[in-house]
């Protein structure tokens, strides 16, 4: 039984259709867990924190996920306060070294390799003291941070954008 030509586009069109939108599903899956969850930090989920945007149930149990990057990048930004801040409120930390120690131990992580890649993208010396309130090496820092744990270069506009959210 022959085919009319329109049945035959017709079939080739939902074929097509059906073909993208297994790529563009696969393609969404092999981005780093960081960029799939708007967690560039990869920050651990705990049901004792409540993130601003935070979406209602991490995909893997493990790692926050967020509504948006925006949201993601405000949580990493108050980790980072955190860590700066002074006891009580925080764990009094001044360095890159030991912020990325803290954050990212030997137990878990390759630390050394870590530091050595986060200053020199961020063009902060391992012996510098940081202020949380320099926003301009507190992006940086961020925006190096999320490249060595997604292995993407976040936008600097999305990473202000988080930064102003995260001292409101």
């Amino acid at each position: 039984m022959p085919f009319c030509p329109a049945t035959l586009a017709a079939a080739a069109l939902s074929i097509s259709k059906v073909r993208a939108a297994r790529f563009s599903r696969a393609d969404i899956t092999m981005e780093p867990r960081g960029i799939r969850n708007n967690n560039p930090l990869n920050i651990e989920w705990s049901p004792s924190v409540r993130w601003q945007g935070l979406a209602p149930q991490p995909t893997d149990g493990r790692f926050c996920r967020f509504i948006s990057m925006t949201y993601g990048l405000r949580a990493a930004f108050r980790v980072i306060r955190t860590y700066l801040a002074k006891p009580p409120r925080g764990h009094g930390l001044e360095t890159l070294p030991q912020i990325i120690y803290r954050f990212a131990p030997p137990s878990e992580n390759s630390t050394t390799n870590y530091i050595k890649i986060v200053t020199a993208r961020s063009g902060i010396s391992s012996m510098e003291r940081l202020s949380f309130n320099n926003r301009d090496k507190m992006c940086r820092l961020l925006q190096a941070m999320a490249f060595v744990e997604t292995g993407k270069i976040i936008d600097m506009q999305l990473i202000h954008t988080g930064y102003d959210l995260a001292i409101r």
